[in-house]
């Protein structure tokens, strides 16, 4: 069924397609050019080539016949596969890699999701046995890195770029990108902070209510009525309910992954941890109890306090990400500075 600009689909993920493919058909048509450098960037294959090959004086393979002129172009699939959330699996796949049966073609098949870790679904496709893997490659990308890969080009057409900020606003409305590049969660520690810097992560119960925590990239610790320090969030393991036991098959899984490392790495280091030991005035109270257990690095000192009143629980302040690419970058914009109400972060003189 061919794309069109009025669709009569209800369920969001064919919404979602329906409008990528417009978006993508848009740019082949203004610039076939830019169609391929953004393909290029999104398959990660800077050699493959979407144009025409323009030849002259063009010998046919075993003949003494040469032709003039010769304009050939390769075959290539694209097939998408998007969903709302990290909800691929391996089973799926599989049944899509073993109905394919165009050899001659380069095949490929984009997964666009809202990854917490692309690294779970690469690893389980890697351990997979399955037909035809050899001649088709799947490419997990998020739905960040697509519009990224997007907004990158430098697209002249008004029109296009329209449909681009319009294409940025549903992801948005629809919960797709991922706000955690820009999120800061600030969390009171009291007498734990040095713990945590010392240990470099932050547990606590995994009940829901005050102790659940939206992805984020920084945490803010707080101590004394202000943020001391802040640190980089590398990712987020929750234990099962039988805290060290390795016979639970669900003793720890990760919750999501900030960083470059695999998930086993990241299982291995929380198996490692002696939680119980090192937190021993939680002990009574996480028995029983999932625990979640938030990795950092890069922990560095800051000055950073509310305009007025206090916080008792967790709060949340969105940065533009854009402009923040390292804890670095955000002492900087933070440090000796109040936050509001509101979340904004304002000049103390100006108070």
């Amino acid at each position: 069924m061919e794309i069109t600009h009025f669709i009569n689909y209800n369920q969001n993920e064919n919404r979602v397609t329906n409008y990528s493919l417009l978006l993508l058909r848009s740019i082949y048509n203004e610039s076939p050019l830019l169609y391929q450098e953004l393909m290029r960037k999104i398959l990660g294959d800077d050699g493959i080539n979407f144009l025409p090959v323009f030849e002259q004086q063009k010998r046919l393979k075993n003949s003494a016949k040469i032709f003039d002129g010769k304009i050939s172009l390769k075959s290539i699939n694209i097939y998408i596969e998007a969903k709302l959330s990290d909800w691929h699996n391996v089973e799926q796949i599989n049944n899509y890699l073993t109905a394919f049966d165009d050899k001659t073609a380069k095949n490929f098949l984009i997964l666009l999701a809202k990854f917490e870790s692309k690294n779970r679904i690469i690893s389980e496709l890697i351990d997979s046995d399955t037909k035809n893997q050899d001649e088709i490659e799947v490419v997990p990308c998020d739905y960040s890195e697509f519009l990224d890969a997007i907004e990158a080009l430098d697209v002249k057409n008004s029109f296009i770029k329209v449909m681009i900020a319009e294409f940025r606003e549903f992801l948005e409305n629809n919960d797709l990108l991922p706000g955690w590049k820009g999120r800061l969660v600030l969390i009171p520690c009291g007498n734990t902070l040095s713990k945590v810097k010392d240990s470099k992560y932050y547990c606590c119960p995994h009940t829901g209510g005050s102790y659940s925590y939206k992805r984020c990239s920084y945490i803010g610790l707080i101590k004394d009525k202000k943020v001391q320090c802040v640190a980089r969030v590398r990712a987020c393991v929750v234990t099962g309910k039988n805290l060290g036991n390795k016979k639970d098959d669900e003793a720890y899984r990760v919750k999501w992954n900030n960083s470059s490392e695999t998930e086993s790495q990241l299982l291995r280091e929380v198996d490692g941890m002696k939680i119980e030991e090192y937190y021993p005035e939680w002990g009574a109270y996480i028995k029983g109890e999932e625990v979640q257990v938030i990795l950092i690095d890069d922990i560095t000192e800051v000055d950073f306090a509310p305009n007025e009143g206090w916080i008792q629980n967790k709060k949340y302040i969105q940065l533009d990400y854009s402009q923040i690419e390292n804890v670095k970058g955000l002492v900087k914009k933070i440090d000796g500075k109040y936050w509001t109400k509101s979340g904004d972060i304002v000049d103390r003189q100006n108070q």
